[in-house]
């Protein structure tokens, strides 16, 4: 599986509960392959210890976009960690997109999608940039 989209970001887009153009969205790391049923961040197995946290794009929101096929894209461009390390021995699997609902980052915000790396990536002891090239379909694609 190289990504997902969440099952309560799909129902909660369609009825309108969950706002993709407003916001502030984060990213998270993650050791364990996510299952579509995951809904928030507490369901996920993070990457942990060393310097690493959830990373908030710079960007104020991702963009949606249809593809002429009436299908819609979530472009956020590609991800940077900057000086990454951590205290897992299992190594990163992937990217998990996550919207904030609240003052702060918090294990029971939502989850709207995961994507793969291409390989398992394990970070170096010693601080290292992680920039995960996100393709120009961007996270999400949604028939």
């Amino acid at each position: 599986m190289s990504s997902l989209v969440f099952s309560s970001a799909k129902i909660n887009v369609k009825n309108r509960t969950l706002d993709l153009t407003t916001g502030l969205f984060y990213v998270h790391l993650v050791t364990a392959i996510p299952v579509p049923a995951n809904s928030t961040v507490a369901d996920l197995t993070l990457a942990a210890g060393g310097n690493y946290g959830p990373l908030n794009r710079a960007m104020a929101n991702p963009s949606i976009q249809a593809d002429g096929t009436g299908a819609k894209l979530v472009v956020i461009g590609n991800i940077t960690f900057t000086g990454l390390t951590t205290d897992n021995a299992a190594p990163v699997q992937g990217v998990v997109l996550c919207k904030r609902t609240g003052a702060n980052i918090t294990p029971a915000d939502p989850l709207i999608c995961y994507c793969a790396l291409t390989a398992p990536y394990t970070p170096p002891v010693t601080a290292t940039d992680f920039t995960m090239i996100v393709p120009s379909t961007g996270l999400w694609k949604e028939d």
